[in-house]
């Protein structure tokens, strides 16, 4: 088995997926702050969100997309500098225009486009600034490491660099590649970690195979670090299978298992170093997980809150607080 990170010069990049990234002005430094990905049809799809008590529209909206297309996913549309959180039904319904403009551009139902957003709180979505941009996004999509990159980049906010890793591995005379692109740097906890994550495969698998390694993925990788002992209202991890190798799960399970964590620990272990950098603390220690006998690298092993708290009137300032 193969694997890269950090670069795009080696990455395995799965067939049946493409992607693209404009700059809508959601960010005020011009930076690119919109993403697109596009699957094949007929692409599964398995997630996990955060299990903060406050959820921000695109997670709700997300869920309700994957079970009115039984997780089944033909787009990802992801912005940055704007986390659509604590904007009430008014971020529901943008949330949901962004998808259905999406959606007809590209001549598919609504519930096929999966959002996701991350940025500052509190403040609602800029769909006049994202709408217009949406037909230069769609026309740009390819399946090309550049585009990876350009994804990669559009995704982040504080972080201080892009963050993606790849595996294949051999199933008969056909290789299997793992693709995943997360963004985070702040506020991370067991559950998920504060981080937005995108995982493609070209094996062919059911939802339900997917949920099962997703899982199991998260709960060795995702669920086991900690730099500040805060969850995210946004943490979403998406794992898509384009089906484009004919090859079932089923069959190359504990190879596509073992490529799975190896590509999520990517992920994992450069946002802490990156994290931990940033907010000038030494470099995490590995110790035993809060609860349990596995290990995970820990700034603050003594915290052990799972949910974000907002109390009346102490809503974190929106200069300071990005997910």
């Amino acid at each position: 088995m193969s694997a890269s990170a950090g670069s795009t010069e080696y990455i395995h990049l799965p067939r049946g997926f493409s992607f693209s990234a404009v700059a809508a002005g959601i960010k005020a430094s011009g930076r690119l702050d919109l993403a697109l990905a596009e699957a094949a049809p007929g692409t599964t799809a398995a997630a996990m969100f955060t299990k903060n008590r406050v959820t921000a529209a695109p997670v709700e909206i997300g869920r309700k997309h994957l079970r009115a297309t039984r997780a089944h996913v033909h787009v990802v549309i992801v912005n940055s500098g704007n986390a659509n959180c604590a904007t009430g039904k008014t971020g529901l319904n943008r949330c949901v225009r962004v998808c259905r403009e999406t959606a007809r551009l590209l001549g598919i139902e609504t519930e096929q486009i999966f959002p996701s957003s991350t940025g500052i709180i509190g403040v609602p979505l800029s769909v006049e600034r994202i709408v217009p941009k949406l037909p230069e996004l769609v026309a740009a999509r390819e399946a090309s490491g550049q585009a990876v990159a350009q994804f990669a980049r559009a995704i982040m906010t504080t972080d201080t660099r892009p963050k993606l890793a790849s595996a294949q591995f051999q199933a008969g005379r056909k290789n299997i590649s793992i693709l995943g692109l997360a963004k985070g740097s702040g506020m991370i906890h067991p559950q998920l970690a504060t981080m937005l994550v995108y995982l493609f495969t070209d094996l062919a698998a059911t939802p339900a195979e997917l949920k099962q390694c997703l899982r199991a993925a998260c709960d060795e990788t995702f669920n086991c670090i900690s730099v500040d002992g805060d969850t995210s209202t946004n943490d979403t991890v998406l794992l898509l299978a384009s089906g484009q190798h004919e090859i079932r799960l089923g069959t190359v399970r504990n190879k596509f298992q073992a490529a799975l964590r190896q590509v999520a620990s990517g992920a994992v272990h450069r946002p802490i170093i990156i994290s931990e950098k940033r907010l000038g603390r030494r470099r995490p220690k590995l110790g035993p997980y809060i609860g349990g006998n596995r290990s995970f690298w820990r700034t603050h092993p003594s915290e052990k809150s799972n949910h974000l708290h907002w109390p009346a009137g102490s809503m974190p300032s929106r200069s300071r607080v990005r997910f």
